[in-house]
């Protein structure tokens, strides 16, 4: 229970540099009241519920009946432990999960998503939602025990969805917890178009994760997002099969009050070789985190298909207002933002415990513990348009370009710290040994 009062403490503290509201029938339909009929997991179906037997049979079973009516119908899931995994939420079928509900990914074998929307070369899942059962409250998503991949939500080939009101438990595990990517149906890849998101957070993400990522997706809104660790919405379109497809990345995409606190950043966009559209961010706010907003420029990886993909990816305009950034020094950065960090600041560089970033055990690129670099990072691409950025405590501009580096010799500051170390050791001996001496002289003199 202290663990859960804890993320919405977060939730509703980070929330602080509130954006201009925006209506959400843009982007979403509510269609669940369209239909009358409503299920219950537990009574209807038998839902174990105390987490003690896997229950995705279950709740598969109640979304193919619902599906199967013309106008759908809603599922309730009442208090309890949920065991689940790979559920595919087909259309005009609503979840409404209980404040007390907590679900738990089934351990083992190579699934690693709870729900999955519009995937596995499918048709197209429409009018979809997930959110709690009570107003402005939270069900819970627990990872703290997987060590490796987990994610929530798995999306493809989804019209029209809302997914909402959830905080997870994380475990730096591989993947975030949403995920938005691209599926192949008839010959023609599709992505997730009209949607929202909000009212979500997360713990313990590791870096190169954290709450959401979306490689692409079209008209969605992001709103009322936090996390601790990792990206809290990562805007980023770097999937192999993406790229090598040139699939539709991400346009018209909306966020409104995202935060994160000793993490990364709280909106990082990276568009790879990909051609975007727009990107409209309003209201960031962090803490500790290496970047409020990280905007960096297009680039083709090594691992892309270099028949097709042949030209560095962009965005075609973003836009970033009311951004607060507030210092600390143990934000999660990798060694490539080094460079951004202020020559009188490397020194306090340390490796990041293995534990949260060797997923699984396995080998990775070290995660350092770094001074927060700054509110905004821009760059000079595609056309970028920032506004009113507040930031507290830094040495930096509130804004820089990724072409603002220091030239520092890192290796240099380094030796110089351990140098430090020894002579400062040194000296201690040197102090000590002549107290020694002028100890036993006065000794031999009282003698």
């Amino acid at each position: 229970m202290k663990n859960i009062i804890t993320i919405v403490l977060v939730a509703l503290t980070l929330f602080n540099c509130k954006a201009q509201d925006i209506d959400e029938k843009q982007f979403y339909i509510a269609t669940n009241k369209l239909s009358n009929k409503t299920v219950d997991l537990v009574k209807d179906y038998k839902a174990n519920a105390k987490g003690e037997k896997d229950d995705s049979n279950k709740l598969q079973k109640a979304i193919d009946d619902l599906t199967k009516l013309k106008r759908g119908g809603t599922i309730i899931i009442p208090e309890g432990k949920y065991k689940l995994i790979s559920v595919n939420l087909k259309s005009n079928v609503h979840i409404k999960i209980d404040k007390g509900a907590v679900l738990i990914p089934r351990l083992g074998g190579k699934k690693t998503n709870i729900f999955s929307l519009g995937e596995k070369e499918k048709p197209s899942v429409v009018n979809v939602s997930v959110s709690c059962s009570q107003k402005g409250q939270m069900y819970t998503v627990d990872f703290s025990n997987v060590v490796g991949s987990a994610a929530l939500f798995s999306i493809g080939n989804t019209r029209n969805f809302l997914l909402s009101d959830f905080k997870v438990k994380d475990n730096y595990t591989k993947f975030s917890a949403v995920r938005m990517g691209i599926d192949l149906y008839n010959g023609k890849y599709y992505h997730p178009t009209n949607g929202v998101i909000k009212n979500a957070t997360t713990i313990n993400s590791h870096y190169g994760y954290g709450l959401i990522q979306a490689q692409c997706g079209e008209n969605v809104l992001f709103k009322d997002l936090s996390g601790i660790g990792g990206a809290t919405l990562r805007l980023e379109t770097g999937a192999k099969k993406v790229n090598d497809v040139q699939a539709t990345g991400l346009d018209g995409i909306v966020a409104r009050n995202i935060s994160c606190k000793d993490g990364n950043s709280a909106v990082m966009l990276s568009p790879h070789a990909l051609q975007n559209g727009t990107v409209d961010i309003d209201g960031v706010t962090v803490e500790n985190t290496g970047f409020g907003v990280r905007i960096e420029g297009g680039f083709i990886a090594k691992k892309y298909d270099k028949s097709k993909v042949s030209k560095k990816g962009a965005f075609k305009h973003i836009k970033v207002n009311n951004v607060k950034a507030t210092y600390g020094n143990t934000a999660q950065l990798k060694s490539k933002h080094f460079k951004f960090i202020p020559c009188e600041l490397v020194s306090q560089i340390k490796e990041a415990p293995k534990d949260t970033y060797a997923i699984g055990g396995e080998s990775s690129r070290a995660i350092y513990l770094a001074p927060a670099v700054v509110a905004v990072l821009d760059t000079h691409e595609f056309p970028t348009e920032v506004s009113n950025v507040e930031a507290i405590g830094f040495v930096t501009p509130a804004v820089i370009k990724e072409e603002d580096v220091h030239d520092c010799d890192l290796n240099l500051q380094k030796e110089k710290k351990k140098t430090d170390k020894k002579e400062k050791k040194g000296k201690k001996k040197k102090n000590k040994k002549k107290k020694n001496k002028k100890e036993k002289v006065e000794e031999e003199q009282e003698d």
